[in-house]
């Protein structure tokens, strides 16, 4: 072991053959010090780029999640996703955590943001149930890093639209009111009109 040690560090000398080949051992391990190195800030700027997107994606207010098209297994939830739907959403399905179901939602809009449609934007409006809340959504399929080459994911915003469909709502039946008062107006002045009318030719 002190021959070796000896060696490595150039202290007694050896035939040009064995001495060609430590510097080899020693390049060699130069290298990989190096490439291990490399990885190792690399692993630290990956890890700061993934705290700098979960610090992003947390500072908006409206739910933000990430599935798998294929198993519907929920990848991503944002902050404001768990405080609607609870902290422990990752792992289960997309259709229990959202809409209280036991089988895929018949509005599943994965046909609409893969296949020949991979790469479009899906906007749509739902009403939730559950959660008595209107949402509108905008889901597109993205490409999800995982450490296996990656694959397509499904990504959706859900912005709450509640209060606006009820101020459409209530816009809705005032209009419908208005309209009725009108009808009901009208014929109090077609009825005012026949009698006048009727005493004109009296």
């Amino acid at each position: 072991m002190i021959r070796v040690r000896k060696l490595l560090t150039g202290k007694i000398k050896e035939p040009a053959m064995v001495s060609n080949s430590l510097e080899k051992l020693r390049e060699m391990t130069r290298y990989l010090i190096a490439l291990e190195e490399e990885k190792r800030v690399a692993l630290n700027d990956l890890e700061l780029e993934r705290l700098q997107l979960r610090s992003l994606f947390d500072s908006i207010k409206e739910p933000i999640h990430v599935s798998r098209p294929i198993t519907y297994e929920v990848l991503y939830a944002n902050k404001a996703a768990q405080e609607i739907y609870g902290t422990d959403i990752v792992g289960r399905k997309c259709y229990e955590v959202f809409h209280d179901l036991d089988e895929i939602c018949p509005f599943c809009p994965n046909d609409h943001i893969l296949g020949e449609n991979t790469g479009q934007t899906y906007i749509w409006e739902y009403y939730n149930k559950t959660y008595d809340r209107w949402y509108r959504c905008t889901d597109r399929a993205i490409y999800w890093p995982d450490g296996n080459g990656g694959q397509l994911v499904r990504f959706q915003l859900a912005f709450d639209i509640t209060e606006q469909k009820q101020a459409e709502a209530a816009l809705k039946q005032y209009s419908e009111h208005l309209e009725e008062m009108v009808k009901q107006r009208t014929k109090e002045l077609q009825d005012a009109q026949e009698k006048m009318m009727t005493l004109r030719v009296s």
